[in-house]
């Protein structure tokens, strides 16, 4: 490891303040800011758009693993895009099956097309649940915080799988506390709109 001073380009920007060691907070306190914080709705109702914004914050790639140059400019734009194309894929075959259930004819509907709604599901939800290992886990690596940092008495069967279990079972809040530790939500202004979640006028915490 090895410390350099910011360049002076940045020098006239908020520097997010994120503890070394320690989680900033617990995973369960979401409503640390208020319970119309927009990290707080972006985190519950839209878990993988704040997702993206957390992995652009930390010049991450679609995946959680960190990245550089284009591949981490782009990452906000391919998730969105993963986002919408499945929810129009599973609309488009949930009203595909509804208009034969309507009519009585559900047994003549295309078995391909079941097929096809289960791959979706799956496929999606393995990447969500992988983007947000990778994320919480390179993060944890970047700001040195040991695994059970909350709990003395996580069981020792699930110590080397804290990442993988929250990021299966307990998604939102994991992303929410992703989003606050990497967010100085103190100093920063919290935004829906924009690739990172924040205001423009930020710099990351470690460089």
């Amino acid at each position: 490891m090895f410390l350099t001073p910011l360049p002076e380009m940045y020098t006239s920007k908020r520097k997010i303040q994120a503890p070394i060691g320690y989680w900033k907070d617990g995973l369960f306190s979401c409503f640390r800011y208020g319970f119309f914080h927009p990290h707080v709705w972006c985190s519950f109702c839209c878990c993988h758009v704040m997702l993206a914004q957390i992995m652009t914050r930390m010049r991450f790639s679609w995946l959680g693993q960190p990245t550089y140059g284009q591949d981490a400019n782009n990452t906000f734009q391919i998730v969105i895009t993963l986002v919408i194309s499945f929810i129009v894929f599973t609309l488009a075959m949930d009203a595909y099956e509804y208009s034969y259930i309507i009519t009585g004819e559900i047994n003549q509907m295309n078995p391909l097309v079941t097929v096809c709604k289960v791959l979706a599901y799956a496929s999606f939800g393995l990447w969500s649940i992988y983007s947000i290992y990778q994320t919480r886990f390179h993060i944890r690596a970047i700001y040195s915080i040991p695994e059970s940092s909350y709990s003395s008495s996580w069981p020792r069967i699930c110590q080397g799988c804290e990442d993988g279990i929250l990021s299966t079972c307990c998604c939102c809040c994991t992303v929410g506390q992703m989003a606050r530790h990497t967010g100085d939500y103190e100093t920063n202004h919290a935004t829906l709109f924009s690739t990172t979640g924040l205001s423009k006028n930020y710099t990351p915490g470690i460089v």
